[in-house]
């Protein structure tokens, strides 16, 4: 683990320390190497120019050499042609010397007075050599004589500035093994006493740190027992080290807990305020709640549940489910079980419960599955319908009144205020004609009222009669016209119907009595002298029936709503138009019971067009063939 401590006076006096004695030695060090890194760098500078010193009195003495024999023999020019080969390289040989001694003033100006005493011997021999080819021998020897004090002066120079640049680079090389050994000795001695030093400065530092780190984690044992204890810790550890950020890390633990065994506290609080008021809510629930395990045995009931049935909670524990109804389910308990799951499960079924007493009650059960700490559970939830299906019965037993007691009365009295008005008991007052009028509207309102009540009843209760059969579309619109036509004509609208040959799968009777509503209220609403337009569009699946009219239109929020009972897009309609409000959830009804779809599109002030969707003949047939055709397979 590496650690970073908050060093005192002393720890920094002594890191300082460290830190300068390293900085010195590795300074000394490089100075040390560098001087023998030159030295090596300088004998092998000084090698270099010895040897192109070597080569430059080679070609001297080979000059030398050759202007002799010349001199001996000036008819052979060979030695004439060896001196001039010799001299021509000797220009490059000094310039090369040149540079290898450039950063020496003292070398650089000894290699110019090589090269002008070359300069010259070139010179005096070319000078020579071209008397000789020329053929003028007497002036070359006279040349000669005269030169030759020139040219032995230019020569002994040059052999003395070469032997003394050779002298200087071969006491450097033979001086250069002495100062990089002794460079290498001082490098050594020098290592050694580093080493020494490190390892002594090591050693304090190690028990320095060693000391502090020691008592800083003895410190952090201690808050690590406290902290298993659940007991207060000791301070911050002080520094910016890991040692300091896991002491904090442990007193930032100890907090966390702490402030989780408060939230905890918080939370089991929270847990039994709100399993009390779960308990609360069961016992004073007006439904019934049992759970049951997988098996169908009964595991609580809420005190509703007990009111119901009149056991006790200690008496319905471990009974089967089955045991709460009557009939002869109790026979064989499971098979009763699946069948309840099968029918309940998500859905409100209905049954008979058997009381202690005894007595029976009707029930309707609906079962919903939840996971427990035990396992899987179900729950099932109990409403006594006993008062329900009282209402039930007293619904009908109103109904069978409206329809035998009201209803007939109500006929005779309109056909009487009917003949009334013609003057068959006699002649009214214009008055009396209109009273009489007035009362007959009001009968007949009533009875359209009792009607739709009638209908809406029996189709609540599944027994409005419905006798699906393959029907043309035409004939049924021409029914409808001919029921509307006269309700038309008082109200100065005209009803255009487009040609069809549709046919679909439905109760003619029944899709008449939609067109006519539908139609009723489309002239009703529609202005004087306008026209209601009833087409027919036909699909592959289904005939959609629409019913066009230039009316007030329906606003976008009353286009669901008015197809539920008592509803109308204004309340005055029901006093200035007439009708009860029933007649459009009628419809929905019938069309729903044919498997279709109703709706209504419009523009308000533009007028509006009802529109319901019925299976076609062939569609139907089709999807008839198709399911009888699956058992068979």
């Amino acid at each position: 683990m590496q650690v970073k401590l908050k060093l005192s006076h002393k720890g920094l006096i002594l890191v300082s320390t460290l830190l300068a004695f390293e900085l010195i030695f590795v300074a000394a060090l490089a100075w040390l190497l560098n001087e023998a890194e030159q030295s090596a760098l300088k004998e092998a500078h000084s090698k270099e120019i010895v040897g192109k010193t070597n080569h430059i009195f080679q070609l001297v003495f080979d000059a030398g050499q050759a202007a002799s024999q010349f001199h001996k023999n000036m008819d052979n020019l060979s030695y004439a042609a060896a001196f001039e080969q010799s001299v021509t390289r000797l220009p490059a040989e000094v310039q090369g010397l040149k540079e290898l001694v450039r950063d020496d003033p003292p070398y650089l100006e000894l290699v110019k007075r090589i090269d002008r005493n070359c300069a010259i011997l070139t010179r005096l021999v070319d000078r020579g050599v071209m008397l000789v080819q020329s053929g003028r021998q007497l002036q070359a020897m006279a040349f000669i004589k005269r030169a030759k004090p020139l040219f032995e002066m230019a020569k002994d120079g040059l052999v003395d500035d070469l032997h003394s640049l050779m002298q200087a680079q071969e006491r450097i090389i033979s001086e250069s093994p002495v100062a990089q050994a002794r460079a290498r000795h001082q490098v050594q001695q020098l290592l050694f006493a580093g080493i020494v030093l490190n390892i002594l400065l090591a050693i304090m530092l190690a028990l320095f740190f060693t000391r502090g780190i020691t008592g800083r984690l003895e410190v952090l044992a201690e808050n690590t027992a406290r902290l298993a204890r659940g007991e207060p810790l000791r301070g911050l550890l002080p520094g910016s080290d890991e040692i300091a950020r896991v002491d904090r890390v442990f007193h930032d633990m100890a907090e966390a807990l702490a402030e989780a065994k408060r939230k905890e506290q918080a939370v089991m609080e929270s847990l039994r305020a709100s399993e009390e008021r779960v308990r609360s809510i069961i016992e004073n629930m007006l439904v019934g709640l049992v759970t049951v395990t997988p098996e169908g045995r009964i595991e609580t009931v809420n005190p509703r549940m007990e009111q119901i049935l009149g056991y006790t909670q200690a008496e319905l524990a471990g009974k089967h489910i089955a045991s709460l109804f009557a009939g002869p389910q109790s026979s064989d308990p499971e098979t009763f079980f699946n069948l309840l799951k099968g029918k309940a499960m998500g859905h409100e079924f209905e049954q008979v419960a058997r009381k202690k007493n005894g007595d029976s009650c009707a029930i309707e059960i609906s079962l919903s599955e939840f996971n427990a700490r035990e396992g899987p559970r179900l729950i099932a939830n109990v409403l006594d319908v006993t008062e329900r299906h009282e209402m039930e019965r007293l619904k009908q037993e109103f109904v069978a009144m409206v329809s035998h007691d009201l209803r007939t009365p109500l006929t005779s009295i309109r056909t009487f205020l009917d003949m009334l008005t013609r003057g068959v008991y006699g002649a009214l007052t214009d008055t009396g004609i209109q009273r009489s009028g007035m009362a007959e509207r009001n009968i007949s309102r009533l009875i359209a009222l009792i009607n739709d009540l009638l209908d809406i009843e029996k189709m609540e209760a599944g027994r409005l009669d419905m006798h699906l059969e393959p029907t043309a579309v035409e004939p049924v619109l021409a029914r409808s016209l001919e029921a509307v036509r006269g309700f038309a004509e008082q109200h100065q609208v005209q009803i255009a119907v487009e040609p069809t040959s549709a046919r679909v799968m439905a109760d003619g009777d029944r899709l008449v009595q939609v067109l006519v509503n539908l139609l009723s209220n489309a002239v009703k609403f529609s202005p004087a002298d306008s026209t209601v337009t009833v087409s027919a569009v036909e699909t592959p699946k289904f005939v959609e029936l629409r019913v066009a009219d230039k009316g007030r239109g329906v606003p976008p929020e009353h286009r669901q709503a008015i197809f539920e009972r008592f509803r109308q897009v204004q309340l005055s309609d029901s006093k200035q138009k007439g009708g009860t409000g029933l007649g459009l959830a009628i419809c929905k009804a019938i069309v729903e019971q044919h498997g279709g779809t109703i709706g209504v599109e419009s523009d308000p002030g533009a007028g509006s067009t009802f529109w319901f969707r019925i299976p076609t003949a062939a569609a139907t047939a089709g999807a008839s063939q198709v399911g009888s055709a699956e058992p068979a397979s």
